[in-house]
């Protein structure tokens, strides 16, 4: 990832303080420990405002907006408060780790937006260096000064530990920190995220960061909440779709409905010349008949999608991709006149599709920026046990589709993969499970009015045990990680 970063110093600074963060998991993990319930809470507050003031850090560092910088100059306030309540506490330490981690992200804060004040981010440096001692003896001073030495623009796409590993101590700390489903566990991958050097959109941590102050104040479980929502919006956005998720007042079941079609006589006679030349294709000796793949699908398309403009582009760009590669690289069709018509009315279509509705043309430049990346194996797992409940929780074509398209991103529809088949699965089928998916959730209010309905139901008896809202958590978490757009 490479930054437009004009300030190396104030990033120095701020990955001092983030090198630094275990220190305070340490004092969480102390707690939990010994249950000391109370402090624990506490603890779990200065955590929450460590995490939130390094995100604001972090974008100031990236994008120096002036709204970010009303931010910097609060979380400062913020910080400097809790050090006040800290220190006038007569049964705390004046001086402790913890004490100097939040010092050491104060000093960074105000001396990235107080951009003149270098002394104050040394200060931020050897407060975070003398905190990390609490937690191993190994010399860590010397990362300042490897930090400075890179380039600006890729300063965040190096590993936060540079030419050393990660002190044990500090990666034990940080694996006991929360998971998947627990309210830390959005935090837990955000420091992993820099930890790696791959740190999570700029973007996305600003949304973060902009999170109202009564959310932040209700603690670590609405925070978490929150960010799922927003996680949930930034997912449906970076896999869109030129259709609307609605709900249905009396089933209870979320249904699709497709944007409008424009200039319906151009968009039905493309669709018309497809249907021709599929069929001069399939009736001559082309290689292609009503049981292949490609032939199937066109068809379906044609005679099931006409009125849904995404859908068409999307399957009339996927029999394109199919077609030729059968005739010009595994040769499984000859370039028959027939075939190359075929090719050819299809890619017209596709043309004509994009050039009359500018949001499908957009969601499919947008989707060919995505890096998609190959299904773990809990991951299929999960959406397998996903699929029933989604299919539940729809109705009409969302149901369909659904129905079709998670057992083509498993690869599973049509038996074992033959040999040379692609390891990733359809992007498009991807697409339209992630993106909806993501509006599904993204619609929590009305998901909490059908905890006791068919899909609850649904998903006890598929033997999901996160619950409906877990459910649709992890496979946003699996959307966010497959296109690369989240932590």
């Amino acid at each position: 990832m490479k930054l437009n970063i004009e300030n190396l110093h104030a990033a120095c600074s701020l990955r001092s303080v983030l090198r630094a963060v275990p220190v305070i998991l340490a004092a969480r993990e102390h707690c939990i420990s010994n249950n000391l319930g109370e402090d624990l809470k506490f603890c779990d507050r200065r955590l929450l405002e460590i995490c939130r003031s390094l995100t604001v850090n972090f974008c100031y560092v990236c994008v120096s907006t002036k709204p970010i910088k009303l931010q910097m100059i609060e979380a400062e306030k913020r910080l400097k408060h809790i050090r006040f309540k800290i220190q006038s506490d007569p049964d705390n330490e004046p001086v402790s780790p913890t004490n100097d981690l939040l010092a050491a992200a104060e000093s960074s804060i105000s001396g990235s937006w107080r951009s003149s004040v270098e002394t104050t981010r040394i200060n931020a440096n050897v407060l975070a260096a003398r905190a990390i001692l609490a937690l191993t003896d190994l010399p860590v001073s010397g990362q300042w000064s490897n930090d400075l030495v890179v380039p600006a623009e890729t300063i965040f796409s190096t590993p936060l530990w540079m030419e050393i590993d990660p002190p044990e101590p500090i990666l034990s700390y940080v694996d006991s920190w929360g998971v998947p489903t627990e309210s830390w566990g959005f935090w837990r991958k955000w420091y992993d995220s820099f930890l790696i050097g791959e740190p999570i959109s700029v973007e996305l941590q600003r949304r973060v960061a902009e999170i109202p102050d009564e959310v932040w104040q209700s603690g670590p479980e609405a925070v978490a909440k929150e960010i799922a929502r927003i996680e949930a919006e930034w997912l449906a956005e970076q896999v869109p779709q030129a259709e609307v998720i609605e709900l249905n007042p009396e089933t209870q079941k979320f249904f699709v409905t497709p944007i409008p079609v424009e200039n319906p006589p151009l968009t039905y006679n493309l669709i018309s010349r497809v249907e021709d030349a599929l069929e001069d294709a399939v009736q001559g000796h082309n290689g292609l008949n009503e049981r292949t793949s490609v032939v199937r699908k066109l068809q379906r398309c044609c005679q099931r999608y006409a009125n849904d403009p995404q859908r068409v582009e999307m399957e009339f760009t996927s029999a394109a991709v199919s077609l030729r590669r059968q005739m010009h690289e595994s040769f499984e069709i000859p370039d028959s006149e027939d075939n190359i018509m075929l090719l050819e009315a299809v890619e017209e279509g596709v043309r004509g599709i994009r050039a009359s509705h500018p949001e499908v043309a957009q969601n499919r430049e947008q989707l060919a920026k995505l890096k998609v990346k190959e299904l773990l194996p809990e991951e299929r797992e999960i959406l397998e046990q996903a699929e029933p409940v989604l299919r539940a929780l729809s109705e009409g074509q969302l149901e369909e589709d659904f129905a079709e398209d998670i057992p083509q991103l498993l690869n599973t529809s049509v038996g074992p993969l033959p040999t040379g088949s692609p390891a990733l699965p359809g992007v498009d089928a991807s697409m339209r499970v992630f993106s909806r998916a993501a509006k599904i959730m993204s619609m929590e209010d009305k998901i909490d009015k059908m905890h006791d309905g068919k899909a609850h139901r649904s998903a006890t008896m598929a033997n999901t045990v996160w619950g409906l809202g877990g459910m649709l958590y992890k496979i946003l978490q699996i959307g966010l990680r497959l296109f690369g757009v989240g932590p």
